[in-house]
């Protein structure tokens, strides 16, 4: 399967502006065809350090489209707003259904 070479991988995506940016991959998907992988960036935020009261950790997530480029490698794609809430939904009711399924086994 596409992006099965991104699972438990740190990658670093290269933005347009040549910031750089650590993320792990924690998943990747097929949906309707595609891969999308789901990344957590590296740099969580303390949320104390916002101003909060907890220690709670905020992770960035971001959710790219897994293709090959004309080379062979896999590559990642922004989405557009539409399939980024697709996306979204889709996951979120994998993520529920995976739950309920663990919580069914205990």
């Amino acid at each position: 399967m596409a992006g099965e070479s991104l699972k438990d991988d740190v990658i670093t995506v290269v933005y347009d502006d040549g910031e750089e940016e650590d993320f792990s991959v924690l998943d990747v998907v097929e949906l309707d065809g595609k891969t999308y992988a789901v990344l957590v960036s590296d740099s969580a935020i303390d949320e104390e350090d916002l101003g909060g009261e907890d220690d709670e950790i905020l992770l960035e997530e971001r959710i790219f489209r897994v293709e090959k480029d004309p080379d062979g490698e896999e590559v990642l794609v922004d989405l557009d707003d539409d399939e980024y809430d697709r996306v979204v939904k889709a996951l979120d009711e994998m993520w529920a259904r995976e739950c309920e399924a663990i919580e069914d086994q205990e």
